[in-house]
C-alpha cells in the first residue's frame, strides 16, 4: 500500500449546521435510514442516541463510525463549520486495486506555504496573505474490512489560531457557493435583464436574509461573468452571427419553407430590401416622433452600453416579443368587446371602432366628438355653391 495525495474538490454539503445528527457505534446498530437523521427536535436525544454536533465530546467522536468515505467527509465538514474553521482533505492510503481504505481530514490553515513562493524576486503582484499555520487539527478514518464500516483512527482538536466566529461563518470561502437551483434562478434573471445587484437582493429576500443566501455579491457577479464569457468563447461576433443563422433556419423550418427556390433568391438579394444592407442610402421614408418615442421607450429596458453583441440581440428578441404580446392584447380587447357609443355623429364612431383597437379609438372619438359639438347653419344655397356657417356648440354668437 502507498500514501498518494488525493486532489479532490471538497463538495460536501456546507449547509448541515449544527442539525447534522449522528449515531454513536453501538452493538444494537439501527438501520441504515436511522443513522443520519436530520431532524434532531423530532425525537428525544436521550432515547434514541443521537446527539448534534454541538454537544459532541471527544470521546464520541472516537465512536464513530461511518457507512462510506463521503459520509465521513459530510459529517468532518459540517463539524469544521460549527466550530469556525474550514475542512480539507488531505492524504489517502489505497490497496494494491487501488480503491481508497483511509481518508486524512485537516484544517485549511494545515502545513505552510512553500518558501520559493516567498522569495520571489521578480514578483509582478503583491504576494497573497499568508493563511497556513501548520494547524495539527485533523480526523482520520479507516475502512475496517470486518464490518465494512469507516471508523475513526485518528483525531485531533486543539488548533493553534483563532477559530471564525459564528457570525462571519457563512463568509468563509469553503462555505460560499451556488448551488445548481441558485445558477438556474441567477441566469434567468440575468436573461430577463434583471440588474445583478436586484438579483443578489432578490435572492436574500427569499432565502431570509443574506446570511442565509448561501454566497456573497461578489460569487454572484463571478458567476454572472463566467456565465457571459462562456456565451462568447468563441467570440462576440461569431455568436452573434450564428444566432441570427439559427433564427433565420428557425422561420424557414416553421414555414416550411426549407428548400424553396423562392425563398433562396430573396436571399440572395438581401442587398437590395435588408435595412442592414441599404444604410447608406437615401429614402424619402417619414415616422412620426410619436412612433420612434412609443419603440425607444420599451427597447430601452432591455439593452443598454454593457451588452454584447450576442446579449444585444437576445435582449431585443425579447424586446420583439413583449410588443408582438401587447399587439396581441389590444386586439383581444377590441374584438371580445364593444365600446359604448357617446357622440352625436354614432354612424362614424361606431365605423372607427370597427378598425382600430381600443386606444387608437379612444383618440379618434375625442376628434369625433369635437367635429359633432358643432352647429351648422345654411346660408344660402346656389347651383354649384353652398354657403354656411359653423358655431361652436352652446356658444351660437361665436362664429
Amino acid at each position: 500500500m502507498s500514501i498518494k495525495e488525493d486532489d479532490v474538490k471538497n463538495d460536501s454539503d456546507n449547509d448541515l449546521g449544527d442539525d447534522f445528527d449522528y449515531q454513536p457505534n453501538a452493538e444494537d446498530d439501527a438501520d441504515d435510514d436511522d443513522v443520519d437523521s436530520l431532524d434532531s427536535t423530532s425525537k428525544s436525544e436521550e432515547v434514541c442516541g443521537v446527539k448534534r454536533i454541538a454537544d459532541l465530546m471527544v470521546e464520541d467522536i472516537w465512536n464513530l463510525d461511518f457507512r462510506t468515505e463521503d459520509e465521513a467527509c459530510q459529517f468532518y465538514n459540517a463539524y469544521s463549520c460549527w466550530h469556525g474553521f474550514v475542512m480539507r482533505k488531505d492524504d489517502v492510503v489505497r490497496d494494491n486495486q487501488g480503491r481508497i481504505i483511509s481518508r486524512q481530514l485537516v484544517c485549511n490553515k494545515e502545513g505552510w506555504r512553500n518558501m520559493r513562493y516567498l522569495d520571489m524576486d521578480d514578483r509582478s503582484r503583491e504576494a497573497r496573505s499568508l493563511t497556513r499555520t501548520k494547524c495539527p487539527t485533523r480526523l482520520r478514518v479507516k475502512l475496517d474490512y470486518g464490518c465494512s464500516r469507516w471508523k475513526v483512527s485518528c483525531f485531533v482538536e486543539s488548533h493553534n489560531h483563532d477559530l471564525t466566529p459564528p457570525q462571519f461563518v457563512h463568509l468563509v470561502p469553503a462555505n460560499r457557493r451556488l448551488n445548481v437551483t441558485d445558477r438556474v434562478q441567477v441566469e434567468n434573471l440575468h436573461n430577463f435583464g434583471v440588474k445583478s445587484c436586484h438579483i443578489m437582493g432578490y435572492i436574500a429576500f427569499q432565502k431570509g436574509g443574506y446570511r442565509h443566501a448561501g454566497f456573497t455579491r461578489k460569487d454572484l457577479y463571478n458567476h454572472i461573468d463566467r456565465y457571459r464569457r462562456a456565451k462568447v468563447k468563441n467570440g462576440d461576433a461569431n455568436a452573434a452571427i450564428n444566432y441570427l443563422i439559427d433564427k433565420w433556419a428557425a422561420i424557414l423550418d416553421k414555414h416550411n419553407l426549407v428548400g424553396s427556390t423562392w425563398m433562396e433568391k430573396t436571399y440572395e438579394t438581401r442587398e437590395m430590401w435588408s435595412h442592414c444592407f441599404l444604410r447608406d442610402k437615401f429614402f424619402g421614408y417619414i415616422r412620426t416622433t410619436s412612433q420612434c418615442e412609443g419603440i425607444n421607450s420599451l427597447i430601452r429596458f432591455y439593452v443598454n452600453r454593457k451588452n454584447t453583441l450576442i446579449g444585444f440581440m437576445h435582449n431585443l428578441d425579447r424586446a420583439l416579443k413583449e410588443y408582438r404580446n401587447n399587439e396581441l392584447i389590444a386586439d383581444f380587447k377590441s374584438q371580445c368587446s364593444e365600446p359604448v357609443m357617446i357622440t352625436s355623429l354614432e354612424v362614424y364612431e361606431r365605423s372607427a371602432s370597427c378598425y382600430y383597437t381600443r386606444n387608437i379609438f379612444k383618440e379618434i372619438r375625442n376628434e369625433i366628438q369635437r367635429a359633432g359639438a358643432l352647429n351648422i347653419m345654411v346660408l344660402s344655397t346656389t347651383l354649384d355653391k353652398v354657403e354656411f356657417s359653423v358655431t361652436a356648440l352652446g356658444d351660437p354668437a361665436r362664429d
